[in-house]
């Protein structure tokens, strides 16, 4: 179905533009193919929520275990320093 849109000038009936509209069929279609678009759009959303969620979980593991390695340095340079450890095991320590 088309539209003749006509906007009377000075010179008479002057045609401006032609709009088609499209059918109901057509629309279905356009409407079908939008939502499919919008939904895989969705999806892709959420995947890449669920890998930076992966990510943000993993740093904060590996914060965590950095922290329980300092902690044990600390512990171990104080056991050297009270004689209760050996410099070999405060090597030891340090490579871990």
């Amino acid at each position: 179905m088309a539209f003749v849109l006509d906007f009377g000038g000075p010179a008479g009936n002057q045609v401006v533009g032609c709009v088609t509209v499209p059918s109901s069929d057509d629309r279905y279609d356009a409407l079908a193919a939008f939502d499919g678009v919008v939904l895989n759009a969705l999806k892709e959303a959420e995947q890449a929520l669920a890998t930076y969620h992966a990510a943000i979980d993993n740093r904060q593991a590996l914060g965590e275990a950095q922290a329980r390695i300092h902690s044990a340095f600390g512990i171990a340079h104080d056991q050297l320093g009270a004689g209760a450890l050996s410099n070999l095991d405060l090597l030891t320590t340090e490579q871990l």
